[in-house]
């Protein structure tokens, strides 16, 4: 008895392992190609290709969720988790089947739910929330917070930096010393840039350096309630 339960244990825990590798595989791959596709210039045909891509990866990835629910049977989940599993599952069932079959009653509802837009936020939304998932892994081996805190600025400067420095980032381009100045002032939120952000950078360009100043200000504000609640003493 002891023994059958060890074992169901032991595949519990390498189906979970396997399940969840393969959809942050997923969805980095799924990722890096939206990056691809909006930083570099990519043809129609391209295009096309990569919405494929998109499309069965997010189908892939509902399907192991489903499967992990039905083969693991989690209870003690949190309820953001249910939530967000929930509607993430519904929305890859409205992707699904108004990819290959349209009703002439619901007919708007289904071109809502198969614009590309839709592919481009529930991979982004996955493939963070997997990141998410590692640095709260990390949280628990009880590395010193204030390097977390240094590392995880530095990995984000550096990350945008990448990103500004893409062709489809800017008008005429931009040099490495101006991307690095312009991703660090955007993470830190000091506001200070050497270029015109409004005529220098793109749509594409913009985006990243607004989603900077989010999860810098975001980063900023943890280290913070995390120091209050520190001295505090509880």
């Amino acid at each position: 008895m002891a023994k059958t339960s060890y074992t169901l244990l032991n595949f519990r825990k390498k189906f979970y392992k396997w399940n969840s590798s393969l959809s942050f595989f997923l969805s980095i791959i799924s990722f890096l190609i939206i990056v691809y596709e909006f930083g570099i210039y990519s043809t129609d045909k391209n295009r096309d290709v990569f919405e494929y891509i998109y499309f069965y990866s997010i189908i892939i990835i509902g399907g192991l969720k489903i499967l992990r629910y039905l083969v693991l049977f989690p209870k003690k989940l949190p309820i953001e988790v249910w939530i967000f599993d929930s509607l993430f599952i519904l929305a890859v069932a409205l992707l699904a089947t108004g990819k290959f079959h349209y009703y002439n009653n619901t007919y708007w509802l289904w071109k809502l739910v198969n614009n590309n837009i839709w592919l481009y936020v529930m991979i982004s939304l996955i493939f963070f929330k997997k990141i998410s998932g590692l640095g709260i892994g990390l949280s628990h081996k009880r590395f010193n917070p204030a390097l977390i805190f240094v590392l995880s600025f530095l990995i984000l400067i550096i990350l945008g930096t990448l990103l500004l420095l893409l062709p489809n980032a800017t008008h005429n381009g931009i040099s490495i010393m101006n991307a690095l100045f312009t991703s660090t002032s955007a993470v830190c939120v000091t506001g200070l840039t050497v270029v015109d952000t409004a005529k220098d950078f793109t749509l594409f360009g913009q985006t990243i350096i607004l989603i900077l100043i989010q999860l810098g200000g975001i980063g900023i504000m943890t280290f913070t309630s995390f120091f209050s609640f520190f001295f505090k003493g509880k």
